[in-house]
């Protein structure tokens, strides 16, 4: 039985759907092993969202082809890649800031002369509290630069990071494709 198999659905993370489903498929599978198969019982309060209809018939060419499809016109990966940037301090204001003058920063870096793109192709979504914000004793503010080119993406961080000047007492990490949005 899974319970509550739906609160990973809400999770901030482009990747939820993705995982929600496989872990439901994973059970359905531990659970029909045997000469006798097996029953699932799934406890959800949205039982009609595609992820968990899906994994109820065992339809994973339905949900792959829907996930990335949305992926696709979100701008996510594998269609675009994504830099996620994390700024943290135990001085919350002081990594408000910085996350800020950080993005303002990358915002001047896009809409350099000399290149050939346009902010649809090169999107910066933040600044904004990270949604682990207090992690450790540090603040922590994330934001992401979503590109469809590689070479375009590392081209931006490079200007950038190359001649940012981080205050003491703040860090920030820089996280190309990451794994986790948390």
């Amino acid at each position: 039985g899974v319970i509550n198999a739906d609160v990973g659905l809400h999770l901030p993370d482009f990747r939820a759907a993705e995982r929600t489903f496989q872990i439901l498929a994973q059970v359905a599978g531990r659970a029909g092993r045997g000469p006798k198969g097996g029953r699932v019982l799934v406890q959800t309060h949205t039982p009609d969202h595609p992820c968990i209809a899906m994994a109820a018939h065992h339809d994973f060419l339905k949900f792959a082809n829907q996930e990335l499809a949305h992926r696709k016109m979100h701008g996510y990966p594998p269609y675009h890649r994504l830099a996620r940037l994390i700024v943290r301090s135990q001085d919350q204001t002081a990594a408000a800031n910085f996350a800020d003058l950080l993005a303002g920063t990358f915002r001047e870096a896009m809409k350099h002369p000399g290149r050939t793109t346009t902010e649809t192709e090169l999107r910066l979504l933040g600044p904004a509290e990270a949604p682990v914000f207090r992690l450790n004793g540090y603040y922590r503010f994330h934001f992401q630069l979503q590109c469809p080119s590689a070479g375009l993406l590392h081209q931006v961080l490079r200007e950038v990071l190359t001649v940012a000047k981080v205050p003491h007492g703040i860090e920030f990490q820089v996280d190309v494709d990451p794994f986790n949005m948390m």
